[in-house]
């Protein structure tokens, strides 16, 4: 997994949350939208209809499955950023990818 360190997200009316980034270096610039499924974490980062929005996701641990090559909507993530509670170090998916 990528090292952490800190990362902030800002809001267009000022609200800002300190957390911690993953993934590469640099600044998204996006409209904030929410993911409320359970599962279904792999498609959403990877689905087009996501292309310059900020997922939100509502559940607290993303990554328990890992990444399945199989069900991605797109070859790589969509998405302009990503926020969650917390990541799975150890996906337990037998084809997940990370």
């Amino acid at each position: 997994m990528t090292a952490r360190r800190p990362a902030v997200l800002l809001l267009a009316d000022g609200g800002e949350f300190a957390g911690e980034g993953i993934g590469p270096d640099g600044t998204a610039l996006g409209e904030a939208v929410f993911f409320t499924g359970v599962t279904g974490y792999e498609e959403a980062l990877t689905d087009p209809s996501y292309a310059g929005q900020i997922i939100t996701f509502c559940y607290p641990l993303i990554g328990n499955y890992g990444i399945d090559p199989m069900v991605r909507q797109h070859a790589t993530i969509c998405c302009a950023a990503a926020v969650f509670k917390r990541v799975s170090k150890h996906p337990s998916h037998h084809r997940s990818s990370g």
